[in-house]
């Protein structure tokens, strides 16, 4: 990708986050490992305001509820805030600006080929893609799941939560976080049952035969198989106590513009796949990591048998 093509596009988004006044100004916070994509979005938001300033720093500044004079100065004189950091999360982007006017922009991108993905991606059919995943979930009351590496569950989403993670770059969120492009289902609690093969854990690089884990009632009894996945999802799962080994919910990928290997966030987004998350809900314990993920590759998904995905990917007219 030619660093102007991919300037044109960082422009383009940054004039979608802006409240369309002259010369709003925009700051741009970025860490050691993401400067030169600091850099490139200083260059894009110079083309559309005389007022923008970069920061390289320690962007853990950001994700404290104690932020300096300073910072909050510049926050609050800020109409949009850019973040570009590899490790960002929605916990954390909600910590750092909960209460705050400004509009903010967070990119997960570490590097130029990460930002050219999320630049260039078609955010309108991601958000189209979503919206409908989220909105046939919604109307729901009971949920199949299978996949081709034996994965066969069933579940009540009678009650569930459903949750659109769509991109907001259109002006009409406050925050936006990219890479989006998921749908959470929070099935109803100790309604899940069967088997469930998990292909790799997310963060992973390495790939080896999927394990199986039997569920019953919403916790894991089980984890079968003789490889890495297996003895990796064993480690972490002795961590949590028995009671907290249960399926949380589940993620459906929606963004043809992640690849895995790249984070446990991005591998979340992978359209044609699915995640589960396992251990309980982090509001129980804010600012821990209680929860394992993993990828569940090519899933077919029925709601009150009528098929929805089929190996990933749409299965509607």
């Amino acid at each position: 990708m030619k660093n102007t093509n991919l300037l044109h596009s960082a422009t383009q988004i940054l004039k979608q986050c802006i409240h369309k006044q002259e010369d709003e100004k925009i700051t741009i916070f970025c860490g050691e490992t993401s400067k030169s994509t600091g850099q490139l979005l200083y260059q894009a938001a110079k083309q559309i305001s005389n007022d923008v300033l970069l920061l390289q720093t320690e962007l853990s500044i950001l994700y404290t509820a104690q932020k300096s004079a300073a910072i909050r100065s510049i926050i609050a004189d800020s109409g949009l805030i850019v973040v570009t950091d590899k490790n960002i999360t929605p916990s954390k982007l909600k910590c750092a600006f909960n209460g705050e006017q400004s509009r903010v922009l967070c990119i997960n991108a570490p590097n130029e080929q990460t930002m050219s993905r999320w630049m260039m991606a078609n955010h309108p059919r991601i958000a189209l893609r979503t919206n409908k995943i989220a909105d046939i979930f919604s109307i729901g009351r009971r949920m199949k799941l299978q996949t081709p590496a034996g994965t066969a569950l069933d579940m009540s989403i009678r009650s569930s939560v459903i949750i659109a993670d769509a991109p907001a770059i259109n002006g009409s969120g406050r925050i936006c976080l990219l890479p989006s492009g998921e749908v959470s289902i929070f099935p109803d609690a100790d309604s899940v049952n069967g088997k469930l093969a998990v292909n790799f854990i997310t963060g992973s690089k390495k790939h080896d035969e999927p394990a199986t884990l039997i569920v019953k009632n919403g916790h894991i009894h089980q984890i079968r198989g003789k490889n890495m996945t297996a003895d990796l999802l064993r480690r972490q799962l002795k961590k949590h106590q028995p009671q907290h080994r249960k399926i949380i919910n589940f993620s459906i990928g929606t963004n043809e513009s992640a690849c895995f290997g790249n984070s446990h966030f991005e591998d979340q987004k992978v359209l044609g796949s699915a995640c589960v998350f396992i251990g309980e809900k982090a509001d129980q314990h804010p600012g821990e990591t209680l929860t394992t993920s993993g990828v569940l590759l090519s899933p077919s998904i029925y709601i009150d048998g009528r098929k929805i995905l089929e190996k990933g990917f749409l299965a509607l007219n």
